[in-house]
């Protein structure tokens, strides 16, 4: 198990005395350090009684965890010893320092020629390592500081360097292995240790091959006999907690001789390795040794032996005989060949990574000269398994010295009221109009050790105060001793140091501070302060150049402020908004009614007048025309807005940067005068103020509010049609309609009506009779009303922008009965085809007749199926006393098509006549207009009208139709007489044209006017007589 080095805290060097970071060293005295570690710095050339300053002792810096170490030393980041490392570290002269490495442990950090290393330098520091405990379980530091060490930060007096990531310390550990108590025989196996750590496995180099135990003098061990000849080998493996049945001195021969008790829970890496070689025959020969270092898996019992044939070869990178570096040739395979070996030497190998197991072979020629050379291991050492390097250069540091303020801040006052164009007093003025103040440093500082030698102005300017003047950002420049501070490319104030208060004459650590133009402060009207924080820049340097900057306060100027004046001046202007078009404000500029002055700060941006409203009353002379609520004003952001007690916005006043004011009207406003759509309304006074505030360059600000209540108007807007009203045109008949919309524009003042002021009254000689004309309550509704045939038009306007009208017909026209005139037929029927004239108009009926059985057939395909030309049997024979097929009377199958002329409304069908056995019997009329089925009934159950009885059928679908079939249902001997048929026909009304004034009356009580004509069609023929 490899050591591990825990850091416990860290030795630190301050050139001040005393304790200056936590978790380090404190400085100690000389005569305070143990006399061996003085003897130690002696020894490797650093005396530290010249030392400035000593640091170290106390409990263990570094503790050994998990074993203990045969050696701790120091070494670079690659575990060499340190020779000429950089340190990044320099003495004031510049000169950097190198660390050089004396024995294992102790640093020299020698003076280099400036960048360039010098191992004869001077030492600058040196640092040892004492190692405690026995054996070694920890270390402390030492440092010794023989001069003051440049360190990078000149603001902070204890700036600390250290030498991290240049200073390791390596622990080192050696196992080592003798062969005592080996069991005899020629044995497959045995193993060397110590119960529950680290062993080593002795094998023969292949599957067969024995380990021998030679008892004489010390033990030793061969293969395959008691000596290891030319050409044999044996492998070493290192491993963890072995088996201590199987471990040596507890295993027998009978153990040793089974592979299967090759038992061990991990391997044990390794970076070196030595093997001893005794009992050399002959006695004085030399031998060739050939090593193999190797890298396993974990292969134990059986496996082990044969596992070896698989193995990794690692590189070995050196060789040591008897601790002497030694000549070596690598084979391609990896194996080293070493030459000129004797009875008792030590080989040592290094591996260039990690290796868990080694051969080692007589490399002596297996036939002829040397061949008869062979000798024993008679032990094995493991070094650096327990190795482990450990960063602690970041433990070593070196803390600075330096100056500290120890004096009061000092502060000085100047005013701008000082300045061209001031005004001296004002509120909380400062006593007098100076513009320059003064003061000494020198009474701020401590020298402490080194006494402060000058004072500076330091180029970072960053902790300085962010101002303006003018506006403009105040920047920061310094040359030598003087600070400037500049804007807009004028100089603002300067700072300058070791100068007297004459501005002329030297004087060291004294400063002085002139202000030149004004600064801008803190708006509001009163001499406000600014206290310009200087020290930052201010840099006192000691004799060995450490350096501090004093804290921003120790060094103030308080810079008084001055304040502008406003007055009225002028009269304001007239805004007037047209409610005719919204979009459209009014605006004018009201900053003519003021006047203003400024300080010395002239004016600010923009000219230094600002404007804004003030509401002076929140109620008005207003009120909201759409809802009828009064209009309150009410401050939103900047601006002043009316709004209505639903909170709709009404009207806004705004003022830009310049006093330019805007009325801004959304919504209109009752007017008083009606019907001019052009009259005017004004807001009222006491209600809105224009208040100027005229603000210096640097904020100050003073206002004066004035009425402009006066100033707004606003105009009234009128209804109009967006376009003329449509007329319209429409056939009489019922669900018929014409309508127009999207005239409506009532404009801003809203909705108030659309209704109908006047119209057309009907004549009452028609055959509609008399005609009412009724009016709604509300104007919207018009209805025309016959006395015989109950309404017949109505009228509706729709309100609602854009709005409309519909104009709709209630009624078809009246019905009359139309008699078939059947005696005007021309005898000598029957006949395929018979035409018959209606007594009134000009309708014609043309009567076909066919024949059907199937009284529920479809009325098209039966006719197809049963007309019959050139056949009599379905011919139509008509006479004055009525209608029959072939004889004058229906009979079973004998069944009717009528085709009227016109589309006709109905039919009433009179039949009498009937014959035969039969009582009862069934009708069915099924109609079609233009060849499309529009309706069908069945009259069931009629009694058969047999001597003067008669049965008349009325037929009214609620269509028009120009066909009719008629079925019957009679059968046998039985038969029937159609002895009249009439048509249900439309009265033909005339043609009228309705006149209708329509009025759009706005919100508040504007209106216009429009007519429009609707024309009614009577007869359908698309043509208007009246």
């Amino acid at each position: 198990m490899a050591l591990d080095i825990i850091v416990n805290s860290g030795t630190y060097i301050d050139e001040t005395a005393g304790l200056q970071a936590d978790g380090g060293k404190e400085d100690i005295a000389f005569s305070d350090v143990p006399l061996a570690v003085r003897d130690a710095f002696t020894a490797a050339g650093a005396d530290l009684s010249g030392a400035l300053e000593i640091a170290g002792g106390g409990g263990n810096d570094l503790t050994i965890s998990d074993g203990v170490a045969d050696d701790l030393s120091f070494v670079d980041a690659n575990g060499d010893p340190l020779d000429g490392v950089a340190s990044g570290i320099f003495t004031h002269d510049g000169d950097q320092i190198f660390l050089y490495s004396s024995g294992d442990d102790v640093i020299l950090g020698r003076r280099g020629d400036g960048n360039t290393a010098d191992p004869d330098g001077d030492p600058v520091f040196s640092i040892y390592l004492e190692e405690t405990g026995f054996p070694i379980d920890g270390a402390r530091f030492w440092i010794g500081l023989f001069e003051p060490l440049a360190h990078p930060d000149g603001t902070d007096p204890d700036d600390p360097v250290d030498l991290m990531d240049l200073v390791f310390v390596a622990a080192q550990s050696t196992l080592e292995f003798d062969f005592g108590g080996a069991p005899a025989g020629q044995n497959e196996f045995m193993a060397f240790g110590e119960p529950g750590g680290s062993a080593i496995v002795v094998t023969g180099a292949t599957v067969g091959d024995t380990v021998n135990s030679s008892q004489a003098n010390q033990t030793s061990l061969g293969t395959n006999n008691q000596n290891v000849d030319a050409g044999e080998g044996l492998v070493v493996t290192y491993v963890q907690n072995m088996d201590s049945n199987y471990l040596v001195p507890n295993l027998s021969s009978t153990e040793a001789s089974d592979a299967a008790n090759i038992q061990f829970d991990d391997l044990q890496t390794a970076n070196q390795g030595s093997v001893t070689l005794v009992k050399f025959t002959p006695p004085h020969a030399e031998s060739t040794v050939r090593i193999t270092a190797l890298l396993t898996e974990k292969e134990a019992g059986t496996d082990f032996i044969p596992g070896i044939a698989d193995d990794d070869v690692v590189n070995i990178t050196a060789v040591f005989v008897n601790g002497e570096p030694w000549a070596f040739t690598t084979d391609p395979d990896g194996t080293v060949e070493i030459t000129g070996i004797r009875n008792n030497d030590t080989i040592t190998f290094e591996t260039d990574g990690a290796h868990n197991r080694f051969l080692i072979e007589n490399g002596q020629p297996t036939s002829g000269q040397g061949s008869n050379v062979s000798w024993n291991v008679g032990g094995v050492a493991l070094a650096f398994i327990d190795s482990a390097d450990t960063e602690v250069g970041s433990q070593l540091q070196f803390f600075d010295d330096g100056p500290s303020v120890v004096g009061e801040p000092q502060l000085g006052v100047v005013d701008e009221d000082g300045l061209p164009g001031g005004i001296a007093g004002g509120v909380d003025d400062a006593p007098g109009e100076a513009t320059m103040a003064s003061g000494d440093l020198t009474d701020l500082i401590g020298s402490g050790a080194d006494t402060p030698a000058t004072f500076s102005l330091s180029t970072d300017t960053s902790g300085l105060p962010v101002l303006t003047s003018g506006g403009a950002p105040v920047s920061y420049s310094v040359a030598g001793d003087l600070l400037t501070a500049t804007a807009g490319g004028e100089t603002v104030f300067t700072l300058q140091v070791n100068i007297a208060p004459d501005g002329i004459t030297p004087q060291a650590g004294g400063w002085l501070f002139t202000l030149e133009k004004p600064l801008d402060h803190i708006s509001g009207l009163d001499e406000n302060d600014i206290v310009i924080e200087l020290g930052s820049v201010v840099v006192a340097t000691d004799r060995d150049n450490d350096s501090i900057t004093m804290e921003s306060g120790d060094l103030a100027v308080l810079v008084d402020d001055d304040t502008p004046v406003v007055s009225e001046d002028g009269t304001a202007p007239a805004l007037e908004v047209d409610e005719t078009d919204f979009a459209t404000d009014a605006s004018a500029d009201f900053s003519g009614i003021f006047a203003s002055s400024f300080g010395a700060d002239g004016p600010g941006a923009g000219g230094g007048l600002n404007y804004s409203l003030a509401l002076l009353g929140a109620a008005t002379s207003l009120t909201d025309t759409l809802t009828g609520q009064p209009v309150t004003l009410a401050m939103n952001g900047a601006d002043i807005v009316g709004s209505n007690t639903d909170g709709d916005e009404v009207l806004r006043i705004s003022v830009d940067a310049t006093g330019n004011v805007t009325l801004d009207q959304s919504r209109s406003v009752v007017h008083p005068e009606n019907p001019d759509p052009n009259d005017a309304i004004t807001l009222g006074a006491g209600t809105v103020g224009l208040t100027a505030t005229a603000a210096d360059a640097d904020g100050d600000a003073a206002g004066l509010t004035v009425d402009v209540s006066g100033s707004f108007n606003f105009r009234d807007d009128g209804p109009v049609f967006s376009s003329a009203i449509s007329d319209g045109l429409v056939t009489f008949g019922s669900g018929q309609s014409t309508s127009d919309s999207g005239f409506l524009d009532y404009g801003a003042d809203g909705p108030g009506s659309f209704t109908i002021l006047g119209f057309t009254e009907l004549p009452d000689d028609t055959v509609l009779g008399e005609i009412t004309e009724t009016l709604s309550a509300d104007g919207t509704t018009l209805t025309y009303t016959s006395g015989s045939f109950g309404d017949l038009f109505r009228l509706t306007l729709d309100g609602d922008e854009p709005g409309g009208y519909l104009f709709e017909v209630l009624q078809d026209a009246p019905l009359i009965l139309n008699p078939l005139d059947f005696a005007s037929v021309t005898p000598g029927g029957p006949k395929e085809l018979e035409v018959v004239s209606g007594t009134q108009g000009t309708t014609t009926v043309t009567f076909d007749g066919f024949l059907s059985s199937n009284f529920n057939g479809d009325a098209l395909a039966e006719y197809a199926a049963g007309n019959l030309p050139g056949d009599g049997a379905d011919d139509v024979n008509i006479s004055t006393p009525g209608i029959g097929l072939d004889d004058n009377q229906m009979d079973p199958g004998e069944q009717l098509l009528l085709s009227t002329s016109e589309d006709v409304e109905g039919a009433q069908v009179v039949l009498d006549g009937g014959t035969g056995k039969g009582t009862t019997f069934d009708v069915r009329l099924v109609a079609y207009d233009d060849g499309v089925f529009v309706d069908e009934f069945v009259f069931e159950d009629l009694a058969l009208p047999k001597g003067s009885n008669s049965l008349t059928l009325d037929y009214l679908p609620g269509v028009s139709f120009d066909e009719l079939f008629i079925f019957q249902s009679l059968d046998g001997n039985n038969g029937v007489r159609i002895k009249e048929i009439s048509l249900f026909e439309r009265q033909e009304v005339p043609d009228f044209v309705l006149e209708t004034t329509a009025r759009e009356t706005d919100g508040d009580g504007d209106f216009v006017d429009d007519t429009f004509v609707i024309q009614i069609d009577g007869n359908a023929d698309g043509m208007i007589f009246v």
